[in-house]
């Protein structure tokens, strides 16, 4: 196939193995970044018996306070038509670096542990309508001390293959 624009939008270790014929080098510096799992849970709720508007886009819980959720979005706050009309859903995360173990717990104790700090932090306690997990072994990249010096080598070695580029900098700018 031949193309004037290839877009790789993948996580690393999925772009790692893609350009692994064309530059080991860069191929080992993807796969060097870390991730961390994450469970996302889906919990759908009839809006009248919520006893929260909603209004927002949900919250994020700093390291700080100790919660076992990392936060939750109201998608359908956000997004039209993510949830029938009188019908409420929010997706909440749980794991990742703070508490991988969480993460992998058996989804009857997960949804209970979710179910129970959302009743703390919001003051839900229906019975939700819908309630599903989703578990990402390797769900969220982890940016750790140095990483602003792997992209200038991924950017470099992007540079030796004629035709590539990276949207990456190590500040988060555009280039």
């Amino acid at each position: 196939m031949e193309a004037n624009v290839v877009v790789i939008a993948t996580p690393a270790y999925v772009a790692a193995g893609i350009v692994s014929p064309l530059d080991e080098g860069l191929s080992e510096l993807l796969t060097g970044i870390p991730y961390s799992p994450i469970t996302v849970a889906a919990l759908g709720y009839g809006k009248a018996t919520m006893g929260n508007p909603l209004d927002g886009f949900g919250f994020l819980i700093p390291r700080g306070e100790k919660r076992k959720i990392l936060g939750a979005l109201w998608d359908s706050s956000v997004f039209p038509n993510r949830a029938p009309e009188g019908k409420a859903l929010l997706r909440v995360m749980v794991g990742g670096v703070r508490a991988p173990a969480l993460a992998v717990l058996p989804e009857p104790e997960l949804l209970a542990l979710v179910r129970d700090e959302l009743g703390s932090i919001l003051g839900i306690s229906a019975e939700p309508v819908l309630a599903r997990t989703f578990f990402h072994d390797r769900g969220i990249p982890q940016y750790l001390v140095g990483h602003g010096r792997r992209l200038e080598g991924i950017d470099a070695r992007l540079g030796g293959l004629p035709g590539f580029t990276s949207t990456a900098t190590p500040t988060g700018a555009s280039p």
